[in-house]
Formats: structure tokens, sequence, C-alpha cells
């Protein structure tokens, strides 16, 4: 007789909505899980689906997808009332993937909660204030509810335990991997590339006018630096800010892509540039680093965890020293002793095969109690 699968759902709306961020996170984990895994039972819950090509795969195969009815509120439903859909399956599990649970789980199934970062506590200039609060307090409140807390890195960990004094027996840290297609055997570069390359969200706390500002300063002639992503209102910023300074030239705007081309990206560049000020963790420096591609970023929260011997870190907001770091990483020794220095690191530390078995020992080490 076979064994009974263990039951785990997951709030997926991350993973069906968001293209970046969060959405991969969720899509990574969900994905891995069922493939390494096959003694799960996955439950993914959804106010609607959003079909296209990244969440196409978990609308086939044996993922089970539970959707808001379509006469209740959907804000409504993820927060309250998904809660008897969860209870009437009786799952084992129930992990909130993007720092959010339901209210109303019943005890019989475990809860868990997935913090990626506690920016709006620790920086909540850069939020509306109405805004500021409500991710407050939902986080405040998923990590008292929860029965166990998953952190993404060290110095979330950290924040938790300042922000909340939540014991520490309480929360894991279980570092997360980025897409398989980045993992795969990188090329070996004739040189050091040909450009420097920003990958994320265009918004204040990530930096890229900092990098505009580099240009500015720079007596050298430094080379193209390629932007990948999107944004609002501060990305008209940094394109004003790049025309009033005549860098048209030096800044090359692609928007999004596909992980695909992406890879090639890396691939081609000097150097991945992140000079954020905050970071839960940073997806694009552990993509840049499988792809033996080296870093340069801030020496700020996550940062060095994400890119330890891979990166070259520089003091927050000190555009002298990171224009300094962008030429100092075009010496082709540099370059490839961190390239070789972080590959090793993220191999070890982040490879999609050593996430996903630490997930599946912390979901079973939180089923006995343990």
């Amino acid at each position: 007789m076979a064994a009974r699968k263990i039951k785990i759902g997951f709030d997926a709306k991350r993973l069906f909505f968001n293209n970046t961020g969060l959405g991969n996170y969720s899509r990574n984990l969900v994905s891995s899980l069922n493939e390494f895994f096959p003694e799960f039972e996955i439950h993914l819950f959804t106010p609607r689906i959003v079909q296209n090509k990244t969440t196409q795969i978990f609308l086939e195969g044996d993922y089970k997808v539970h959707t808001c009815p379509w006469y209740l509120p959907s804000r409504i439903w993820r927060s309250w009332l998904v809660s008897n859909q969860i209870n009437a399956l009786n799952l084992d599990i129930f992990h909130g993937l993007s720092q959010e649970i339901p209210h109303g789980i019943t005890s019989k199934t475990k809860t868990i909660v997935s913090i990626h970062d506690l920016i709006a506590n620790l920086h909540p200039e850069l939020f509306k204030s109405f805004d500021a609060f409500i991710y407050q307090r939902k986080v405040k409140s998923a990590c008292q509810r929860a029965n166990a807390i998953l952190a993404i890195s060290q110095n979330t960990k950290r924040d938790i335990q300042s922000q909340y004094a939540i014991d520490e027996k309480k929360i894991s840290v279980i570092y997360q991997s980025c897409d398989s297609i980045f993992q795969e055997t990188p090329v070996n570069k004739e040189g050091v590339g040909t450009y420097f390359l920003f990958v994320g969200s265009i918004i204040e706390r990530k930096g890229l006018m900092d990098i505009v500002e580099a240009y500015h300063l720079s007596t050298v002639d430094l080379p193209v630096t390629i932007v990948i992503g999107e944004g609002l209102s501060y990305f008209d910023r940094v394109k004003q800010m790049v025309s009033s300074y005549g860098l048209e030239y030096k800044f090359k705007f692609l928007g999004s892509i596909e992980n695909k081309e992406l890879v090639q990206y890396y691939d081609d560049a000097i150097a991945l540039i992140l000079p954020s000020l905050y970071e839960g963790f940073g997806i694009p420096i552990i993509e840049a680093l499988f792809r033996k591609c080296p870093v340069i970023c801030y020496s700020t929260s996550s940062l060095p965890e994400a890119g330890n011997g891979g990166a070259m870190l520089v003091p927050a907001k000190d555009i002298v020293a990171l224009q300094m770091a962008m030429i100092a990483i075009q010496e082709r020794s540099l370059n490839q002793t961190l390239a070789a220095e972080g590959h090793e690191y993220v191999i070890k530390k982040f490879s999609m095969s050593t996430a996903t078995q630490a997930l599946a020992h912390f979901y079973k080490k939180v089923l006995n109690n343990e």
C-alpha cells in the first residue's frame, strides 16, 4: 500500500501575478519541490489564474490549483475566507510564500510564513504612509501566528528578531535558489566582458541613479551599462538624469526579458552592478555568480551574504567608491578571481538541489514539532 502523500498548500498569488521578485521565488520553490519530492501533494491558492509562459507548468501535471469563487472579493478571500478551503482539504502544511498567511486556519494544519525583508519597517520612507502601515501589520501578524518562520537570509532573521522579539528557535534560514537555466555550465569568457549590467525592478532603493552619478563623476571612459527591468516614476527620473548629464550613449534600457535571454547578458557582462540600499536576499547576485559574472554591490543588508567572495563591496551611497570599483573590476585577473570564487560559493550554497533538500527537511521538522 502506497504511503499517503504529505499535503502542502501555498499562497500562490505572487506565483501567478508577479514576473520578478516574489514571483520568481514562488515559482522556483514550488517547481523544484514538485520535481525532487513527489511524496508531496501540492495545492496552489490564488485569487485568479494568470496564464503565460512562466505559469503554464503549474496548470499542468500534478499541481492542484484553487481559485477565489467569482462572488467573493479576492482580497477578503485571500486574507480570511480561503481558510475554509484549506481546512476542508485537511492540509498538513500551509506555506505563505509572500510574508502573510490567512486567518482562520485550524491547528490541524501547520502554518509557515516566508519573510523576505522588513523594508517597510526599516525604510518606511520608501512607501506611502498607509502602505507601510499595512505591510508592517501583515508581516507582524503572520510572524506571530505562524507555527514557523522561514527567513530567506541571516540578515532577514536578525531583522525579524530585532523588530518583533520573536524566539530565535521559531525562525529558520532557508536560502533560495534561482531558475535552473542560470545554473547550467557557464561559458568560458575570453576576456572580461564588454558592458556593465543592472538587473531588477527600477525603484529607488535599487540605486540605479547612483550608477548614473558614477558615470557623471568619472574621468575615465566607462563601458556602457545595460539595464534590464521596468519601473514607473523613479524610472522616469533616472532617464531624465541620464539625459541631463548627456549620458544617453552610456545606458541601454531593455525592459523585461525572458531568462533564456538574460543568461546571455550575464555571460557577456563585465559585472553585475546592484547598488541597493536594502535587499532581503538579491537573486540577481546569485544568477550572475552562477554565470561566472562578478558583482559590484553595496555592503548593506543581505548583499554581502549573497555575493560573498564573488562581489566587490562598496559603502552605501559612496559614489566615488562605486566608480572606482567599476574601473578596478575591468582588470582581467581581479575579474576572473571574483568570478571563480563566486561561482564556487553559489554552487555550494544556493544550488537548486541544496535549497530544495533544505526546504523538504524543514517541512518534516515542522510536521514533527521539532
